[in-house]
């Protein structure tokens, strides 16, 4: 009896051994036609290489990720990506960090929504956004470049933003942006900043950066940051 106990418990440390380590580790798989994602299940980064489009989805469930996506803490984006697809990060519930690069023309629909840990967004120049791409999400910072396109959905249902930078003045804005009806997450935020974007270059002593510095108060937001160089490093 002592012996048939033994067998099965040993048995079980196997399957229990088996069965976490399936989980545990570095996965990846395909997002793109020249794009490729690995995730790391211990630290919670989802890394893309490669270039050009994500794939969308009419759903999270038919990514190849999907089994991850509420584990996502950290995305990182190739420079060479040239959009978000459709459901790309749908109920990415835990994802609080994402840069979007500057090559990014378009975000699909509902690609970020319920997405309630995300704190701050940068957008890039040129991007259209689709219906709901950051709706229902827990915005509290959104910064805007001078020219893009918004769907009139595009921050629907986000209503704790407390921050929106503008790259220019309000006049320069309304001209060049159109908000939309639905865009609660900016029509309803707390401050509107309407700012100069000021280019700081590196230099051996000092780092750079791109900051936003509002023209009506003493806010300000550094978008983007160089590493200083020269002798001193």
């Amino acid at each position: 009896m002592k012996k048939i106990l033994s067998i099965l418990l040993v048995l079980i440390m196997i399957v229990s051994s088996v069965s976490l380590s399936a989980f545990a580790g570095i996965d990846t798989g395909s997002c793109g036609t020249n794009l490729t994602w690995s995730f790391d299940t211990e630290t919670g980064v989802f890394d893309i290489t490669g270039y050009g489009a994500m794939k969308g989805y009419t759903s999270i469930n038919h990514a190849s990720y999907s089994q991850y996506i509420k584990l996502i803490k950290t995305v990182n984006l190739p420079k060479g990506i040239t959009s978000i697809g459709d459901f790309n990060f749908f109920q990415c519930n835990n994802l609080s960090s994402i840069s979007i690069p500057k090559g990014v023309v378009s975000i699909g629909f509902q690609a970020f929504r319920y997405c309630s840990n995300l704190r701050t967004i940068v957008l890039p120049e040129n991007v259209t956004l689709d219906g709901l791409s950051f709706g229902n999400t827990g915005l509290r910072t959104i910064v805007l470049p001078r020219k893009c396109t918004l769907s009139s959905s595009a921050f629907e249902y986000t209503t704790n933003v407390t921050d929106v930078f503008f790259a220019g003045t309000k006049e320069e804005v309304s001209k060049n942006l159109t908000i939309g009806s639905y865009n609660t997450g900016i029509s309803g935020a707390t401050n509107k900043h309407y700012c100069e974007v000021v280019t700081t270059e590196a230099t051996c002593t000092t780092p750079g950066a791109v900051t936003y510095m509002c023209m009506d108060c003493d806010a300000s937001f550094v978008t983007e940051e160089t590493p200083r160089h020269g002798p001193h490093l």
